[in-house]
C-alpha cells in the first residue's frame, strides 16, 4: 500500500510540475518577456497586468444564443470562443477553476488581449479596447 500511495504522489507532482511549466512557456510568449518566471498553472499573480475577467462580461441583451453570436466582438485565436460563469455573469473567456479571479491580459495597438484557462487548454482572446469594460488596475493596488 505505501508503494502505491508513494507512486500516486510522484505522479501528481510531477503532472504538478510539468502543467505549470506549460502554462509559465506560455505565459512567457505571450507577453513576449525576456526571462522565463515560474507560474503555477492557472495563477498568474505576478504576471506584467492583470484584470478580472467581468472585462469580457457578456451584454445582458445579448444573454441568448451561441458563444459567437454573444461574444461578437471577441475573437479567439484557436478559431472559436468558449464562455464561462464568473459569479452571476457570463463572459467570453475559458476560466478554468485555478485562475478565475484574475487573468493576464496585454494591450497592442487598438485590442486588448486576454490569456484565459490553465495549460493544456489555453486560448486568448482579444477585443477592441473601446469595447472593454474595464480599466485595467495597476499591480500596486492589487
Amino acid at each position: 500500500m505505501y508503494k502505491f500511495v508513494s507512486w500516486v504522489l510522484f505522479f501528481l507532482i510531477v503532472s504538478f510540475l510539468i502543467t505549470s511549466i506549460g502554462y509559465s512557456y506560455k505565459l512567457y510568449a505571450f507577453y513576449g518577456q525576456k526571462e522565463f518566471k515560474f507560474h503555477l498553472n492557472g495563477k498568474a499573480l505576478g504576471a506584467a497586468s492583470i484584470i478580472s475577467p467581468l472585462d469580457l462580461e457578456i451584454d445582458n441583451s445579448l444573454n441568448s444564443g451561441t458563444a459567437k453570436q454573444v461574444c461578437q466582438n471577441v475573437i479567439s485565436e484557436r478559431g472559436y470562443i468558449t464562455t464561462s460563469m464568473f459569479n452571476d455573469a457570463m463572459i467570453c473567456c475559458n476560466l478554468s477553476s485555478l485562475n478565475s479571479y484574475w487573468i493576464p491580459f496585454k494591450e497592442v495597438d487598438n485590442r486588448r488581449y486576454y490569456f484565459c484557462g490553465a495549460w493544456p487548454n489555453i486560448d486568448i482572446v482579444s477585443q477592441q479596447i473601446k469595447n472593454a469594460k474595464l480599466m485595467p488596475r495597476p499591480l500596486a493596488s492589487l
